[in-house]
């Protein structure tokens, strides 16, 4: 039921931050982008991957172990497709929510153990205790690793673009 709601609640976090860029008016989306186009050569890497392929680059995106807000709201500020903003974030809210709630439901009993509060003898604490957290420190590595292959793969893509405007450029004549 935990899965649910959170999955839930990340799912409209999604739709809200994309409403709210997009259509309430608060923000100033075209203003935005631009700013961060200009400011940052990894927004313009991820807004081009966006044109090439939306579903994947958002994917990608949306997998990296960074704060939800700023996936929520930098992801529509950019120029990705409703469908493929949506699929992306159940997706990956999907993921997320599934280990969260693991971890979620091996801390009580994590806690249990190393306090004493089993029936078992201190032998099988300490088994439970060296599996439990293992799998907790295990999914924490999965994730952050995830994150930090999706960013190795984003800097790459930016080498690339930066490798294509600057062989463009010195076609012209200064």
């Amino acid at each position: 039921m935990g899965f649910l709601i959170a999955l839930v609640g990340m799912m409209l976090a999604v739709l809200f931050c994309t409403w709210v860029v997009r259509h309430s008016g608060c923000v100033k989306r075209n203003k935005v982008k631009s700013w961060l186009l200009n400011k940052y050569t990894g927004v313009r890497v991820a807004n081009q991957m966006m044109k090439m392929r939306p579903l994947g680059a958002s994917v990608l995106l949306r997998f990296m172990y960074v704060p939800s807000w700023l996936k929520n709201y930098g992801l529509a500020v950019l120029d990705v497709p409703i469908k493929e903003l949506l699929i992306a974030g159940l997706a990956s809210s999907t993921l997320y929510c599934a280990a969260f709630c693991y971890i979620g439901s091996t801390i009580d009993e994590l806690a249990n153990v190393i306090s004493g509060k089993t029936t078992s003898g201190s032998a099988g604490n300490n088994v439970k205790i060296a599996v439990m957290v293992g799998s907790v420190v295990l999914t924490v590595l999965v994730l952050v690793g995830f994150g930090v292959r999706i960013r190795r793969y984003v800097k790459e893509e930016e080498k690339k673009l930066e490798e294509e405007n600057s062989s463009e450029l010195s076609k012209f004549p200064v």
